[in-house]
């Protein structure tokens, strides 16, 4: 595999997906959580963001031949841990935290029946 021609285009889709999700910031946010077509595709946009991000990381990680200690949550900043990524890219030990209890539990907490959207009655 050609891992700096697969990492470019990831950096390329991420770099259209910013620049989709910009028109989104133009909006209140009332207007913003109030219009169920923004709302969600500006939720999309992120989510196709952090997804391509964690290619990203993972791509790194294979070519230089690591391991990260746990599934995908640590490959955000196992890279900084690493010495790959420059030091304000590193997560500190108590973001590290942060992001396993904050970031990290969102997806199962909100693919739960009882999680409803902050604009829906």
């Amino acid at each position: 595999m050609n891992y700096k021609d697969v990492i470019r285009r990831k950096l390329i889709s991420l770099s259209n997906y910013v620049k989709q999700l910009l028109p989104i910031t133009e909006y209140t946010y009332e207007e913003y959580i109030s219009n169920y077509f923004i709302y969600y595709t500006g939720e999309r946009l992120v989510q196709l963001i952090i997804e391509t991000c964690m290619d990203i990381n993972s791509l790194i990680i294979e070519y230089k031949g690591l391991r990260p200690g746990y599934p995908n949550c640590t490959k955000v900043y196992s890279l900084g841990s690493w010495g790959i990524c420059s030091p304000p890219f590193r997560l500190s030990q108590p973001q590290q935290a942060v992001f396993g209890k904050v970031i990290a539990p969102a997806p199962r907490s909100r693919n739960s029946r009882s999680y409803k959207p902050p604009h829906l009655p």
